[in-house]
């Protein structure tokens, strides 16, 4: 009855991945760098995100609901974005520094007034999201953000601040809950970089990357390597 549902929801389930391939792991999931054209985003093979259109400029209001103009969203490989993620973009804020948050300056100001505005925006920067990252559903990341590889942003969860490298991060405002794995697992999970094997080696070795023996892993990354046991 599971194996049934489970293909039923998935399709695609035992095919070999095509990073070409528009349709994700599950129904109503994409492949986003297929389906989106846009030169201020940069998203990396297999990330994917749970969508409610299939239109490629329907993604990307709902994933981005405001230009990124200069700036730049940049996410990495192996990502997974649940339902009604959003990226703000640094131009998305208001001034707070102002008599008014009202902006006046998209309606019918002039540049030189419009300029502050603009400063603030600037200093934001790109906002940067490494890879194997899982978003939970309608989590929200904000201008300018970094998040490392490996991390998990909980459901509903609002992230204004740089997220390190497999940390967990809940509530609003996101704070660090805990990390996944020890400093020492950590340092080695960065150093190996799954991620940027080649795919057939990812595909062969799947099974070891969803368990946990790093030992394992290791002998993966370094085959010609003498490993002790960790």
């Amino acid at each position: 009855m599971l194996e049934e549902l489970l293909r039923l929801r998935n399709p695609l389930q035992g095919r070999v991945l095509d990073p070409d391939q528009i349709y994700g792991p599950c129904m109503g999931n994409v492949f986003l760098k297929n389906i989106i054209a846009d030169e201020n985003l940069y998203i990396g093979d297999f990330t994917y995100a749970h969508v409610d259109h299939l239109e490629g400029d329907q993604i990307l209001k709902s994933l981005v609901p405001y230009s990124f103009a200069d700036k730049k969203l940049i996410i990495g490989k192996f990502c997974s974005i649940g339902w009604k993620v959003q990226f703000i973009s640094p131009y998305a804020n208001h001034q707070t520094t102002s008599f008014t948050t009202y902006p006046f300056w998209h309606i019918f100001s002039t540049h030189a007034n419009i300029e502050p505005w603009l400063e603030g925006a600037s200093k934001k920067g790109d906002t940067v999201v490494g890879n194997d990252v899982w978003f939970g559903r309608e989590s929200m990341v904000m201008p300018g953000v970094q998040i490392g590889d490996g991390a998990i942003i909980a459901a509903r969860a609002t992230v204004a601040e740089n997220v390190p490298p497999y940390a967990l991060v809940a509530g609003n405002p996101g704070k660090i809950v805990k990390y996944r794995f020890s400093p020492e697992v950590i340092e080695k999970l960065l150093a190996i970089q799954w991620w940027n094997w080649d795919l057939e080696k990812v595909i062969l070795h799947h099974a070891v990357l969803m368990g946990n023996d790093l030992e394992a892993l290791s002998r993966l990354a370094h085959p010609n390597l003498q490993h002790e046991k960790i």
